[in-house]
């Protein structure tokens, strides 16, 4: 910049995210993931004012005000540009305990928009409150920040497996993935999701050798792994409620049942 420009940041950080509200001048920012623990987070982008370009691999999605990016974890360069003169953004980088993640359960390739308005204004207040928040002042807190957070971020994500995916197995197995720490998440509930009935579904998994309640619990059983390997401190309850399991007794009895 030719010259001083006022800057107004704030942000919070947990053990896996960071929320940052910033209200810039015209400016571009570069953010190398390679080598370091943002490689294995999801970024979004939320426009509130002004325009934003988000640049990764060569390919540039520009947001005006409303709108989000998803940019996928992975070690490539970002590049931000806020164009105009004043620009407000919300940034939230999480790393997202997901069954499936590194294959085709990956709830996100690249670049995406997320073009939703309704739940992008919700999850942009939500995050703007995160990014204004004092750090917690005790571990339970913290843990229900984390928790919140993870659920922001399943909620802006909430649609693209269903959207990506014709193949009703894959489609349904992309979102349980996604989804497997949501309690109500069940056969019926995943049936209904998907517009068909439960016994079609199963029959469709069968075909696959497989069935949806062992699915719902495999993908609940890699979370729970992800979470205590990032807090071996945390109660076997916690675990459970946040990986959605209904009891710590469930949770054990899918470890023992699904090792890795």
């Amino acid at each position: 910049m030719e010259r001083a420009e006022s800057y107004s940041i704030s942000a919070l950080r947990g053990p896996s995210f960071i929320c940052a509200w910033a209200s810039v001048p015209a400016s571009s920012y570069r953010v190398h993931r390679t080598g370091t623990s943002l490689e294995s987070r999801t970024l979004f982008v939320f426009a509130n004012a002004g325009q934003v370009h988000v640049g990764v691999d060569g390919r540039t999605v520009p947001l005006a005000r409303g709108e989000v990016s998803a940019v996928a974890s992975g070690s490539s360069t970002i590049e931000l540009v806020a164009a105009g003169e004043r620009t407000e953004v919300i940034l939230f980088s999480i790393d997202l305990p997901v069954a499936g993640r590194g294959d085709s359960g990956s709830p996100v390739e690249g670049i995406k928009r997320l073009v939703d308005p309704t739940l992008n204004t919700f999850v942009f207040t939500a995050c703007y409150g995160l990014a204004q928040a004092p750090a917690p002042v005790s571990k339970a807190t913290a843990d229900t920040l984390e928790h919140a957070a993870a659920t922001l971020a399943r909620g802006l994500l909430a649609r693209m497996a269903h959207l990506q995916e014709p193949d009703l197995y894959l489609a349904s197995l992309r979102h349980i993935r996604l989804h497997a720490a949501d309690a109500n998440l069940t056969p019926v509930s995943l049936a209904d999701r998907f517009k068909v009935s439960p016994r079609k579904l199963q029959l469709r998994y069968n075909q696959e050798g497989d069935t949806v309640v062992s699915a719902i619990r495999r993908s609940r059983a890699v979370i729970a792994h992800s979470i205590w390997k990032q807090d071996p401190s945390l109660a076997a309850s916690m675990i459970a409620s946040r990986s959605g399991f209904a009891s710590a007794r469930g949770l054990r009895r899918a470890l023992a049942e699904f090792p890795d």
